[in-house]
């Protein structure tokens, strides 16, 4: 057992999803480098495709906890992104809105995305890829039934090598 591939086989699939996750979100992110949002256009889709979500909306659908939350909504509101809107119908509740800067820069991410998903999955069939996203979304349902401790996975930016002497 000392081919790279057999290796491969033993380790957790969690352990390859978070290398293609890594790689993932640094070509992504690169792509996004001068809209300053880091790696959280995420939020900024969401709130795009659904734009009466509330924090608690965005939590569950991103799966991190509220505190999370709170600092990317934060970090992204200081950059002119989202901003805050109370509920009339409930004043303990904000809405998350989109700024004219974000809907400005949305075309971008949805380009940025789309373009990186079409190299992470070129050279496979349209059924490859259907196969790819049902065993994707049926493993994490199978997961989901299962007791769980919680994990914060949470990529930072590490400097250019380039610059480093």
């Amino acid at each position: 057992m000392d081919t790279q591939d057999e290796i491969f086989k033993h380790l957790p699939i969690g352990r390859h999803l978070t290398v293609l996750s890594k790689h993932y979100v640094g070509v992504l992110t690169k792509k996004l480098e001068g809209l300053d949002i880091e790696r959280h256009f995420s939020l900024l889709l969401i709130l795009y495709y659904k734009p009466d979500c509330n924090q608690k909306c965005l939590a569950e659908i991103l799966h991190i906890d509220k505190t999370s939350l709170v600092g990317i909504i934060d970090f992204l509101s200081e950059k002119g992104y989202v901003k805050r809107e109370v509920n009339p119908k409930d004043r303990r509740e904000y809405f998350i809105r989109l700024t004219a800067k974000a809907r400005k820069n949305i075309p971008l991410i949805i380009e940025a995305v789309q373009s990186t998903n079409e190299v992470a999955l070129s050279g496979f069939s349209e059924n490859e890829i259907k196969s790819f996203y049902k065993i994707l979304f049926g493993a994490y349902n199978n997961l989901e039934r299962e007791p769980v401790n919680d994990y914060l996975i949470q990529f930072t930016k590490l400097p250019d090598k380039k610059n480093e002497k």
